[in-house]
């Protein structure tokens, strides 16, 4: 993800494309919010991986063990909110359905190879949805409040008559 989002970025500052250097900074701040919500999550709550554990109601708050941090999926989290950010930057069923696809199957390897129950899984997907819905539509990220761009002000007319 790291070199991905890097290239993104750089191709953006080198072809002097602010839609591509946007985009690599909501991935940016996507990513570094999906990973700092998830793992002072994960560690707080401190679930038991499907391989230790025989239950899923097995926990140990504050237990900071990576035996002990399956709630919620981090790899579904970073997925997700990483395919959020991409989904949104063409109005295409085709390619929302292909990211989203891609964010479902990493979900999915997660369960079948017991690392993560399912609704670890389930909490990471809408976590990282939501990150990467807030990465697309906060304000700091609009293009037209990029530092250097000028905010069109609107146009006022008044007629004031005068009659002598």
């Amino acid at each position: 993800m790291i070199i991905s989002i890097a290239a993104i970025y750089g191709y953006g500052v080198l072809a002097d494309n602010e839609n591509v250097r946007n985009l690599g900074l909501r991935l940016s701040e996507a990513t570094f919010y999906s990973g700092l919500i998830n793992l002072s999550t994960r560690f707080l709550i401190g679930r038991g991986r499907p391989n230790i554990s025989e239950s899923q109601y097995d926990f140990r708050p504050l237990d900071f063990s990576w035996d002990y941090s399956a709630f919620p999926s981090a790899h579904t989290t970073l997925a997700f909110a990483y395919s959020t950010v991409m989904a949104k930057e063409y109005n295409n069923f085709f390619w929302k359905f292909g990211w989203y696809s891609l964010s479902a199957l990493v979900g999915f390897a997660r369960t079948h190879n017991d690392q993560h129950w399912l609704s670890d899984v389930l909490m990471g997907a809408a976590l990282g949805y939501f990150i990467g819905e807030f990465a697309n539509n906060h304000k700091t990220n609009q293009l037209n409040n990029s530092p250097g761009t000028a905010v069109p002000q609107p146009i006022v007319n008044f007629k004031i008559p005068i009659s002598l």
